[in-house]
């Protein structure tokens, strides 16, 4: 972190700066607000912000350059392809799941998270070239997240809104801080896929031990 905020002008700073104080900003909104996520798309779109953004610090500073409005317009691309993701979850009422469908959702996310395409996506995730357009490169950037996260993300919002207002919050740290590992250099392809399993047994366990469990039942 204190790499991300190195900078040789002020100029270079307030670009790294600005990024990380919107996400200190969505994180306080959700601990003020631990229901927040209850409210779909203002809740998805906050999530968004605190959780994901953390995870693309590294290639929005290739492309911004040390520009505040080349970091604004990239993060920007990046949110909008999330909050479109957010539409399909309009059908599907994700905050009042009984438990046996969340552990549905965790087994679904556990599978695609070790298919070779997650493994591609994640790839893709890491490597941006200085030369792309701000715009271009944060939506870019947000698809190949979208395809190896979105499940995740889903999952996440079902099971906290099972729980208690704080330890909601406390889920959706572990999941953020899941994340961010996964895009990073430090996660092997065989690790990514133990995870995947991880959430297979995650899901199947929720589906056996809490059944009939709702969050207003």
């Amino acid at each position: 972190m204190m790499r991300f905020l190195f900078a040789t002008h002020p100029a270079g700073i307030l670009a790294r700066v600005v990024p990380l104080g919107t996400v200190a900003a969505a994180w306080i909104a959700m601990l003020l607000m631990p229901t927040l996520h209850h409210s779909l798309i203002p809740g998805w779109f906050v999530m968004v912000i605190a959780m994901m953004i953390p995870t693309v610090l590294r290639p929005m500073r290739k492309v911004a350059d040390d520009r505040v409005s080349r970091a604004t317009v990239f993060l920007a691309g990046y949110s909008i392809v999330w909050v479109l993701a957010a539409a399909p979850l309009a059908l599907l009422p994700i905050t009042s799941l009984g438990s046996f469908m969340i552990g549905g959702v965790w087994m679904l996310a556990g599978v695609v998270q070790v298919l070779p395409s997650t493994a591609r996506a994640l790839h893709a995730c890491r490597g941006l070239r200085r030369t792309d357009g701000p715009w271009g490169a944060g939506v870019r950037q947000g698809i190949w997240c979208v395809r190896s996260c979105w499940l995740l993300m889903v999952a996440t919002v079902a099971t906290a809104s099972l729980m208690p207002a704080l330890a909601s919050v406390g889920l959706m740290i572990i999941a953020a801080a899941v994340m961010l590992w996964e895009k990073s250099r430090l996660a092997s392809a065989t690790a990514i896929r133990g995870l995947g399993i991880a959430f297979i047994v995650l899901g199947a366990a929720i589906m056996v031990l809490a059944p009939g469990t709702h969050l207003h039942g």
